[in-house]
């Protein structure tokens, strides 16, 4: 399925596109992990404190020649994982729904928009960041989650290289372009 693209510029304009490459589109996607990864440790120190305390206090008490080694309730790590997953949804879909931009666009100056030039609705921006889920869900297999997972990043890295407008898959998807503020 082709979507229609925006014209580029005509001859004469400067070569640098006004769309985003794959690098700075990473190092804004590290910057949103790292502002979600805080939100969610702060939402997993309330959440597992207890169980994680309680799990010291029996290593510190174990006996080796007595017992097996305590394990961790997992329970609580599959709920802040679910829970984290969330995070990462609502704060990409309200930013870009908002203003366009999450924090780690707005710190290296690019925004999303749809075929009109308009911040995106919560459908598109649901659908430009589905990837994630997929990549979540690909994470809970181990070994071949891990393969999937990465193959998911390289997916996106290639798609947004190859594209003229810099699109990755999940953009398509979404019907969304990301362009530079500057």
């Amino acid at each position: 399925m082709s979507y229609p693209y925006p014209p580029m510029p005509p001859a004469g304009y400067p070569v640098v596109s006004p769309y985003p490459g794959p690098g700075a589109r990473l190092a804004a996607y590290v910057i949103d992990s790292i502002v979600v990864g805080f939100l969610g440790a702060v939402v997993g120190f309330f959440l597992v404190r207890d169980d994680v305390v309680r799990w010291f206090d029996e290593i510190e008490a174990w006996n080796p020649e007595t017992s097996p080694a305590p394990e961790p309730d997992m329970s609580d790590l599959y709920i802040l994982s679910a829970v984290t997953l969330l995070i990462w949804f609502a704060y990409r879909i309200i930013m870009e729904t908002s203003r366009g931009q999450t924090l780690g666009k707005m710190a290296l100056k690019m925004k999303v928009v749809d075929f009109d030039g308009r911040t995106p609705d919560s459908g598109a921006s649901f659908l430009r960041n589905s990837w994630y889920l997929v990549n979540f869900l690909a994470g809970t297999v181990p070994l071949l989650g891990t393969l999937v997972s990465f193959g998911i990043y390289i997916a996106l890295g290639t798609t947004i290289s190859r594209s003229p407008y810099n699109q990755s898959f999940a953009d398509r998807w979404g019907k969304t372009y990301v362009v530079s503020t500057r």
